[in-house]
């Protein structure tokens, strides 16, 4: 339970955090809590007290350490990261330059890449 909870708790709390409503964002997670607790799975339901403790706990936790700046980084970091495994292995066309190997301009090569991609 306490995994699902911080995984919704990260999602919700930048909607909470525009607002400035801790209260509101404790609610919410209180009510998702008890929605957990009643899993099929488990063998005994956890009790509403202990649920609602580990909700106020994630809720302080969460509203205290993430921000939306945090997020913003975090984004960032995951982006930058595709972004280089993405464009490893790429060359750009001017350190390869086709069209001197071909013997015509620069100009000419994109023209000619241009005509053949709009006849495809």
């Amino acid at each position: 339970m306490f995994d699902d909870l911080r995984v919704y708790a990260y999602r919700a709390v930048l909607e909470f955090k525009r607002c400035n409503d801790f209260r509101g964002f404790l609610q919410r997670l209180v009510a998702v809590a008890n929605d957990l607790r009643r899993n099929p799975t488990f063998i005994a339901s956890l009790p509403e007290i202990e649920a609602r403790a580990i909700a106020r706990s994630i809720a302080r936790w969460t509203w205290k350490r993430f921000s939306v700046e945090r997020f913003a980084g975090i984004q960032r970091a995951r982006g930058k990261r595709g972004n280089e495994k993405r464009w490893a292995d790429h060359v750009p066309l001017d350190v390869s330059r086709p069209w001197e190997a071909e013997g015509i301009s620069r100009r000419t090569w994109f023209r000619r890449r241009q005509v053949a991609t709009n006849d495809e």
